[in-house]
């Protein structure tokens, strides 16, 4: 185990307007495309992720999974979580300090306004915008992730692939 952990805050892509249900919502032909180019960028940048958590919400699964296949990790690798769906900062918070400190890198995918204000919790104060695809970079100056907060983040910034 390093001494530091790297978190990963993505942004599901960009997915239709509508559906019966929000959770239903798939990608677009973008989003997916999108998804792709953000998987090719954790590869290129060496940040292949030990676990990927997910909304359980058809457009985080399908970004999730693309970006997975895009940075040549197993679908294994992704874990669909329904308490991510439009969570609060404080239980998105809950749910990272209850990874397993075998994680060294982490992705969360999930929804706005929840992951924006959670990227600003932990330092991006100067993020004026979390767009679709936008992918926030964070080291987390600890090897375990039960004592996450703001005060042990560094914010390297955002890549967005459009």
């Amino acid at each position: 185990m390093s001494a530091m952990n790297t978190l990963l805050i993505l942004r599901h892509a960009k997915a239709v307007s509508h559906a019966d249900r929000d959770d239903d919502r798939a990608l677009t032909p973008r989003g997916e495309d999108d998804a792709c180019r953000v998987g090719a960028h954790l590869a290129a940048e060496g940040l292949i992720p030990d676990l990927i958590l997910a909304s359980d919400a058809l457009r985080t699964l399908q970004t999730a999974r693309l970006v997975a296949q895009g940075c040549g990790l197993a679908q294994e690798h992704v874990q669909a979580n329904g308490i991510l769906y439009m969570a609060q900062v404080s239980v998105l918070v809950e749910e990272l300090r209850n990874v397993s400190d075998d994680v060294d890198t982490l992705l969360l995918v999930g929804h706005n306004p929840d992951l924006h204000a959670l990227a600003e919790w932990l330092g991006a104060d100067d993020l004026p915008s979390f767009p679709t695809a936008a992918l926030a970079r964070f080291s987390v100056d600890s090897d375990t992730w039960d004592d996450l907060g703001p005060w042990q983040c560094r914010y390297h910034g955002t890549f967005t692939p459009h």
